[in-house]
C-alpha cells in the first residue's frame, strides 16, 4: 500500500512539473513577438470575423477637425529604440471591401478627396514607449453629404519592426455628424428569437430587452449605424453587425438594413418604422434570418439623450 502511494505521490509531481513548464513556456515574455498596429479607434463596424477592420468616425460640421488615431507597439515589452512608423493610403484596400460587401443595401465607400486632409507621411514610437498618436487634420465642412467617405490607411514600414497582419491596415469612414448622431436612452423594446419560423425559443435573451444607451453614428447624409442594442438578458445583440437606419427627411419614414447580407436583415412589413423629429424619438420594428432561426425586435422605442 505504501509502495502504491508513494508512486501516486511522485506521478503527482511529475504530472505538475509538466504543466508549470507548459505554463512557464505559453508566458515567457520572449516568446510573445511584438507587432506595429493601429488601434482600434471604436467599434468595428463588421463582426470580429470580418477580414477588414472598418470603423465609423464623424465631426461636427467645422473647417478644422482632426482624425486622432494610435498607433501601438504591441507586445509585453516598449519599444526597443525609436520606431519611425510610416503611413500610407491603400486604395486597393478601399477598393477590395466595396467589392466584398457589394449588395442591394451596401453604400460604396469612397476615397476621401487629398484636398480635405493631410496625412503625415510616418509618426515615431519613442524608445521605452509603446504608443503614438497619428493626427490627420480634415477640413470636414468640405467632406460632401452626398457619400460616404472613407481613409483606408496602410503601415507601410516600422524601423525593421514586425507590422500586424490583422491591424497594419484599417478603413477610417469620415463624415460630418448628421441630424440623428447622438446617444439615445433606451425605452422600450421587444426581442424574440425562434428556433425556426413559427418556433419561439423560450431562453434568456427573448423578451423585454435590457435598457442602456443607444449610440446613432453616421454612416452617411440619411443614414447611421445603431449599436448598443441589448437582448433580454443584459448582452449585447449579435448577429446584425452594420445595422444600419435609413431616414427618408421629407417623411420621416425609416429603412432597416444591414451590411452582413447572410442575415437578410429587413424593416418588418406591415408596423410601424419612423422618426419623430419633435421629440428625437424613433420607433422602429424589423427582423432577420427571417426563414430560418428567425429574430424579431418589436416596438423599439428610443428617445435622443445628447451628443455623442
Amino acid at each position: 500500500m505504501k509502495r502504491i502511494n508513494f508512486l501516486i505521490v511522485l506521478l503527482s509531481v511529475l504530472v505538475l512539473q509538466s504543466c508549470l513548464k507548459e505554463r512557464d513556456q505559453v508566458l515567457d515574455p520572449d516568446q510573445v513577438p511584438s507587432v506595429v498596429e493601429f488601434a482600434s479607434p471604436g467599434a468595428l463596424v463588421h463582426a470580429a470575423a470580418d477580414s477588414f477592420r472598418v470603423y465609423s468616425l464623424s465631426y461636427p460640421i467645422s473647417p478644422l477637425d482632426t482624425v486622432e488615431l494610435t498607433i501601438n507597439y504591441a507586445g509585453y515589452q516598449a519599444a526597443p529604440k525609436d520606431v519611425v512608423v510610416n503611413i500610407g493610403i491603400n486604395a486597393q484596400l478601399l477598393a477590395n471591401y466595396n467589392a466584398a460587401k457589394a449588395s442591394s443595401t451596401f453604400v460604396t465607400n469612397n476615397l476621401l478627396p487629398s484636398n480635405t486632409y493631410s496625412l503625415p507621411s510616418s509618426v515615431t514610437i519613442k524608445q521605452g514607449t509603446k504608443n503614438t498618436k497619428l493626427l490627420i487634420p480634415i477640413k470636414v465642412d468640405q467632406i460632401s453629404a452626398s457619400g460616404v467617405y472613407a481613409l483606408p490607411l496602410q503601415i507601410t514600414g516600422a524601423s525593421g519592426e514586425t507590422i500586424s497582419g490583422s491591424f497594419g491596415q484599417i478603413i477610417v469612414r469620415v463624415a460630418p455628424k448628421n441630424r440623428w448622431d447622438g446617444v439615445y436612452t433606451f425605452v422600450s423594446g421587444f426581442v424574440q428569437r425562434y428556433s425556426a419560423p413559427g418556433a419561439p425559443l423560450n431562453d434568456a435573451l427573448s423578451g423585454n430587452m435590457a435598457s442602456g444607451n443607444v449610440t446613432l453614428t453616421t454612416t452617411g447624409p440619411n443614414s447611421v449605424i445603431i449599436t448598443g442594442l441589448k437582448w433580454a438578458d443584459g448582452g449585447g445583440v449579435g448577429g446584425i453587425a452594420d445595422l444600419i437606419a435609413t431616414i427618408d427627411p421629407a417623411t420621416n419614414q425609416v429603412t432597416m438594413s444591414s451590411t452582413v447580407t447572410s442575415t437578410s436583415l429587413r424593416s418588418t412589413p406591415g408596423k410601424v418604422n419612423s422618426y419623430d423629429p419633435a421629440t428625437g424619438t424613433f420607433t422602429l420594428n424589423f427582423d432577420w434570418n427571417p426563414t430560418g432561426a428567425t429574430r424579431e425586435i418589436t416596438n423599439l422605442v428610443f428617445r435622443y439623450s445628447t451628443s455623442r
